[in-house]
């Protein structure tokens, strides 16, 4: 078969999907690149769109990816950019939020400052009470075949839409990866589906992204699944624990940040607890992952000190895995243009495109300091790079300097 004009020779399958083997077989790339870059995109309603600013941004200046992990919103969003050629993709993306997210008359009110939180709560409203277009409707009653039914929104305009705007055929062959986060229903693990090794249908991607109880769960292959923000909304574990491990420039897109605050009222202790719920848990599996990254290094270190009778006989504790590199630049949406519990609910148009500029604004920001993340790292240590739009403390909470770990 051909794959970017190389015959690619396929060996047996270890899923369904006979072209698992063309990872094997990519063109290395320069020294100066790194072998891996890949983007991590969160759950996270509209606030989706702040990645779409960030994905043009890093498109725009040369960072395509390797490698696509994403959950809820973000497997959505991943779909379609593996699932079109690059030329193509931030067309499709516009597409989809255009679609999505369109025009409306009340949109005015969303210019003024001193109109935009009436906007806001009517946007808000509008999709509670009417969902979106090509997207999500509600479900008036609960219907006769449960648990396929068991939701407050009906997801069947989504699936017409991926088929829209993804070439599924293209996705399942092309060598991007693509790791889409769900929850077994029956089991509670969090799996990922992988079009390494699985053909990925429609089906696959609303099941990343079948939040209950809004919308419901999605059958795949005899199995009931639902959003992986149930489990975790930052995929990043897929693609820190990569096998084989490679040299990574990893782009992690957090929709849940900004300004922290004390709620003045209830609906604000809502948005602030989904800050915290969905915020941290980013944060956490970075610390962790670099403080084990830090051991390996150090037991690795170590060893070369021993004498050959030492390193057998301690041989159990030196035999830890290889350490992966893994450069990571975390941004994360920091607007408040909405502080409330239905900014992932709020759909309106100006909504929609600020959000988009704002993730944009931001990747300009972090090429201005392409230096300090954009380099590969001569001795291959695991660095974190935070974005200087980034308002959390976690970081500075342990007292950690991110760049030296």
């Amino acid at each position: 078969m051909e794959i970017d004009g190389e015959h690619i020779e396929f060996s047996e399958s270890h899923g369904n999907n006979p072209l698992f083997n063309r990872f094997k077989h990519l063109p290395h790339k320069s020294k100066s690149q790194f072998p891996r870059v890949a983007y991590v995109l969160q759950g996270g309603g509209s606030l989706g769109a702040y990645q779409f600013g960030v994905v043009k941004g890093l498109c725009e200046a040369g960072y395509e990816p390797d490698w696509v992990a994403a959950t809820s919103i973000g497997a959505i969003q991943a779909a379609i950019i593996v699932g079109n050629p690059p030329a193509k993709r931030i067309e499709k993306l516009t597409q989809f939020w255009d679609r999505i997210a369109p025009p409306s008359m009340i949109d005015y009110l969303g210019k003024n400052d001193a109109t935009i939180d009436i906007y806001n709560q009517l946007s808000a409203f509008s999709a509670f009470m009417f969902g979106q277009p090509h997207f999500f409707y509600p479900r008036w009653f609960e219907g006769t075949s449960p648990p396929f039914t068991l939701s407050f929104y009906d997801t069947a305009p989504l699936r017409e839409t991926l088929i829209e705007l993804v070439d599924f055929d293209l996705l399942n062959s092309c060598p991007i990866r693509l790791s889409l986060g769900a929850v077994q229903n029956l089991s509670g693990h969090l799996i990922y589906f992988n079009n390494i090794n699985y053909i990925i249908r429609p089906e696959h991607v609303m099941a990343s992204a079948a939040l209950p109880p809004g919308f419901p769960a999605v059958d795949v292959d005899g199995q009931l699944y639902w959003d992986g923000a149930i489990h975790s909304n930052t995929p990043l574990e897929v693609i820190l624990e990569a096998i084989p491990p490679e040299n990574t420039l990893c782009f992690l897109i957090d929709c849940f940040g900004g300004q922290p605050f004390i709620p003045s009222d209830l609906d604000e202790v809502r948005a602030r607890m989904e800050d915290i719920s969905y915020g941290t848990h980013a944060q956490r599996c970075l610390l962790n992952y670099l403080e084990r990254q830090r051991r390996y290094h150090a037991i690795k270190e170590l060893g070369k000190l021993l004498t050959k009778e030492q390193r057998k006989q301690h041989a159990d504790l030196l035999n830890v895995p290889n350490p992966h590199h893994c450069t990571i630049v975390h941004m994360a949406y920091h607007e408040r243009f909405v502080r409330s519990a239905t900014k992932d609910f709020n759909f309106g148009k100006m909504m929609i495109d600020r959000r988009i500029n704002s993730g944009f604004a931001d990747v300009q920001s972090l090429l201005v300091k392409q230096t300090e993340w954009g380099v590969v790292p001569k001795k291959g240590e695991s660095r974190l790079y935070e974005c200087s739009e980034n308002h959390t403390s976690l970081l500075r909470k342990y007292d950690v300097s991110p760049m030296e770990l």
